[in-house]
């Protein structure tokens, strides 16, 4: 809004709803494409949720495999317990899923970012799980079974 003297704050605010949206037809649109927009995200989020779950959930088998694996071949324990490191949970948290917002496009916002970074977590745990899995491959005497 152009700067002027100052106003009260419920006519600086009904001026400055006026500024961002004069048409009401247009301010129903936005709504609507970003009602619409939010319902892609959350669903869009969703998906990637059940992905890392999925993901951390082989996780946790491949890694009580190798401990397993740890605990029946002594001669293999101490190289096998420097492949599995730091548990993957400390090295890659999954992010929450943000709350709702009175503004939807704040809620997007932090939306997209939730799913950018839910993404990128999932990236790098299904890395750590190849590396794992080769790990066990490499590993494994016959008669031990993944999963």
């Amino acid at each position: 809004p152009p700067a002027g003297p100052r106003r009260p704050a419920a006519e600086a605010a009904a001026a400055e709803a006026e500024y961002r949206f004069p048409d009401p037809a247009r301010r129903r649109s936005t709504s609507k494409e970003l009602s619409t927009r939010n319902r892609e995200l959350r669903s869009g989020f969703e998906v990637l949720r059940v992905e890392n779950m999925a993901l951390l959930r082989e996780h946790g088998e491949l890694r009580q495999f190798l401990l397993k694996l740890c605990a029946e071949l002594e001669s293999l324990t101490a190289d096998t317990r420097l492949a599995l490191g730091q548990p993957l949970e400390e090295r890659c948290p999954t992010p929450d899923e943000p709350g709702l917002s009175a503004c939807l496009e704040t809620e997007n916002a932090r939306l997209a970012q939730a799913s950018t970074a839910l993404g990128e977590a999932n990236a790098r745990i299904r890395e750590e799980n190849e590396k794992l899995r080769s790990e066990a491959s490499a590993r494994s005497p016959t008669g031990l079974k993944l999963g």
